[in-house]
């Protein structure tokens, strides 16, 4: 819903700001609620490697995932055309379940707060 919003406005608006604002306050907020809040489960600090995005979770990929987009056509050229950086991106996020997975797997409830 406020995906929905925040498009709406984009476009009554004519600014990209409030889309701006959604795809990166996850990246200082989910980090710093990570480090200031105790966690109730171990292995937590595995969300410091995801974090919450419009389409799926990530943090440090998300990073990567920037940065391989906005680097799209220097890597096409840098690999002599095999890959792009748009397809790095979507690899990245495919690293996200993974992590997500062996956090739920190895996970367990801290007694201790």
């Amino acid at each position: 819903m406020t995906l929905v919003l925040c498009g709406i406005a984009c476009q009554f608006f004519d600014d990209l700001r409030p889309y701006a604002l959604i795809q990166f306050v996850p990246c200082i907020a989910i980090p710093v609620m990570a480090i200031l809040l105790p966690p109730m489960y171990t292995h937590s600090s595995y969300w410091l490697w995801l974090q919450y995005d419009s389409n799926s979770l990530h943090a440090a990929f998300y990073l990567l995932a920037k940065v391989e987009e906005a680097a799209d056509k220097v890597i096409y050229e840098w690999t002599h055309h095999i890959v792009s950086g748009h397809t790095l991106k979507h690899l990245c996020a495919a690293m996200v379940p993974v992590f997500l997975t062996l956090m739920l797997a190895k996970r367990s409830i801290q007694t201790e707060r």
